[in-house]
């Protein structure tokens, strides 16, 4: 149950690090396209972690 946390927390940390980095190189570089590819590979991994840490607390 605990590993399943961890691991979640891990997914929540990593899509925002992956989201938020992402779209702010792609700023940078004014590439659109690669920051909304970015916030989305970081978003969904935000909410698989977030299912993950949910389902391991049941």
């Amino acid at each position: 149950m605990f590993r399943r946390q961890l691991i979640g927390l891990a997914l929540l940390v990593g899509g925002l690090v992956i989201g938020g980095g992402g779209w702010t190189m792609a700023s940078a570089a004014d590439n659109e396209l690669l920051g909304l590819v970015f916030g989305f590979v970081g978003l969904m991994t935000v909410l698989s972690g977030g299912m993950l840490m949910q389902r391991g607390t049941s």
